[in-house]
């Protein structure tokens, strides 16, 4: 028999603002995972996901500056939808060496 745990995963939609209340429609999604499969929480700041925030991570984000949409939106750390500053900050912070 194969084990398996279970990944859930919730999204939140906002929805609209009506009379002052703010109404939203949630979702979550539970998945059946086989226990084979390796579930990794990232590093914050590890731009290219080698496992390390390191100068690769900042050369890659610095590559990425400027164009809206990013033109590889790995390198929008911050998901605010354009590679600036903040995502260099970011690994800056985290920064290992």
């Amino acid at each position: 028999m194969i084990k398996r745990t279970t990944l859930a995963v919730a999204a939140l939609l906002f929805v609209g603002l009506v009379g002052g209340l703010v109404y939203a429609n949630a979702t979550i999604v539970r998945v059946d995972v086989p226990a084979s499969v390796r579930i990794v929480k990232g590093v914050e700041g590890d731009a290219d996901r080698d496992g390390a925030v390191d100068i690769g991570d900042m050369e890659f984000v610095a590559a990425n500056l400027g164009p809206i949409p990013p033109s590889d939106p790995t390198s929008d750390l911050n998901s605010d939808g354009v590679v600036d500053i903040r995502d260099m900050v970011i690994v800056a912070k985290n920064f290992q060496g």
